[in-house]
């Protein structure tokens, strides 16, 4: 996601830098062999590559092997990750119904790619389609079978 984000932000004229204190880009696109079409295109677009480099709590950059600052350029900054569970809607249908059973899958358990989500959401109507009565409980973050 990070790397279409930057993408779309050179191509519409911003000077775009990506941070990112894993030791590649677009990590993950290595598994799907993109990675290396992605760089490419991202260093064709003037996009600034800053693997293993991390923003601290005082708003500044810093290399995670060499602990040394980093400048980076800072207008607006866009974070991609560090996503949480969204599960305000379970908690008002239960002050509605308490005893009501809500399945919860994908993103509201633990946001991820697209695939895992497919996947929860495919286990949650398997377990269904099963006749399993199946709770998803964040708070554990484990199935509980009633």
């Amino acid at each position: 996601m990070g790397s279409s984000i930057a993408e779309k932000l050179a191509l519409d004229g911003h000077s775009v830098s990506y941070v990112t204190p894993l030791p590649s880009i677009a990590t993950w696109t290595d598994n799907t062999l993109e990675q290396a079409a992605i760089i490419a295109k991202l260093n064709q677009l003037k996009v600034k590559l800053l693997p293993n480099t991390q923003l601290q709590n005082n708003a500044t950059f810093v290399n995670v092997l060499t602990g040394e600052n980093v400048e980076v350029p800072l207008t607006d900054l866009v974070f991609v990750g560090a996503r949480v569970p969204v599960d305000a809607l379970e908690a008002e249908i239960h002050t509605i119904n308490p005893d009501l059973v809500v399945r919860k899958a994908g993103d509201c358990l633990t946001p991820g790619i697209i695939q895992a989500a497919v996947f929860s959401g495919h286990s949650v109507a398997r377990s269904v389609l099963a006749g399993e009565n199946v709770l998803w409980t964040q708070k554990r973050d484990q199935i509980q079978f009633t």
